[in-house]
């Protein structure tokens, strides 16, 4: 019995499992269970029928299918992830924009398109469509791409459904966005950020906060090819020119007290500024950002463990 007690008092306790195309995991020093395992389950399978482009049934396909002019009504769910990237894009001058869906899709960063579907340029993100009342009207042909804050959004959102159901310290982890809550026993939460030079998972930076905390992280040291020309083709497009981009940033990781969807969010739009740029939007903003840049070097600033 007092075996048993020891081994429960220190264990920390998995699940896992397949969505969004990547992964997601919690760990938690409570056993989870099965009922709760069940919501999780259904929860992450609800927010792909709303956020996903590749799951042809969701909203977000059903919008993209749409023709100049045509209304629909949307969920709250999804009314939620669009006005919150309308705020970050306007907040980071159109840096993040959620309507890119057909440029990524060419690039082969999207599920595949009709190749005749033209690229919108030089239009404001909020120009291409009407949203009111949860009624939205397209007024281009464009495709949605919500993959820079959904996967933070689903964070938030499994992360509140296990604070509701008594579960206070866990780390939960969907495609490398996090929720951090609690303690693990007696100790925090020791996360690490990755080198994005090394191959096999090694850190760069051992983050040992006071949770609740959510980070996200943003690179193209994964995400990449070469095209026939032997140009770099990187996942992340810089709206100002409508091209991967190309600086000299390896990742980008905002640390956020509230929210895993705006962490998210936030690296994207950093990651398409350099360093010295989102050092300075950073600052300004009140936000927590951590650089790692092609040689290894580290530029952080409001960064409190």
């Amino acid at each position: 019995m007092f075996a048993a007690y020891q081994y429960n008092s220190y264990a920390v306790h998995f699940i896992d499992g397949k969505i969004y195309g990547t992964y997601w995991k919690i760990s938690s020093t409570k056993y989870i269970d099965v009922d709760t395992q069940g919501k999780i389950k259904q929860m992450l399978n609800d927010i792909d029928l709303v956020a996903s482009n590749y799951n042809p049934n969701s909203e977000l396909s059903k919008i993209n299918r749409l023709n100049i002019s045509e209304t629909i009504q949307i969920s709250k769910e999804l009314n939620l992830l669009i006005e919150a990237s309308e705020h970050i894009n306007y907040q980071t001058n159109g840096l993040f924009n959620i309507t890119l869906g057909i440029q990524t899709s060419k690039m082969g960063f999207g599920p595949n398109i009709d190749s005749s579907l033209i690229e919108i340029n030089n239009k404001l993100m909020r120009e291409l469509y009407d949203l009111e009342d949860f009624l939205l009207t397209k007024n281009y042909l464009f495709h949605f791409d919500l993959s820079a804050i959904a996967k933070g959004y689903a964070v938030d959102e499994i992360s509140a459904l296990l604070l509701e159901n008594g579960y206070t310290d866990f780390v939960l982890d969907i495609g490398g966005e996090l929720a951090v809550q609690g303690k693990k026993h007696n100790e925090q939460w020791t996360i690490a950020i990755q080198d994005p030079n090394s191959e096999q998972q090694q850190p760069i930076y051992v983050i040992n906060s006071h949770a609740p905390y959510y980070l996200a992280t943003s690179g193209e040291y994964r995400n990449y090819y070469y095209d026939e020309a032997g140009q770099l083709i990187t996942h992340t497009i810089d709206p100002r020119t409508n091209k991967s981009i190309k600086g000299s940033n390896l990742s980008v990781t905002i640390k956020n007290d509230h929210s895993a969807m705006f962490a998210d969010a936030y690296a994207t739009a950093l990651n398409i500024m350099d360093i010295d740029e989102g050092l300075k939007f950073a600052n300004a903003n009140n936000l927590q950002v951590m650089y790692i840049s092609k040689d290894n070097n580290y530029f952080s600033n409001n960064w409190n463990d």
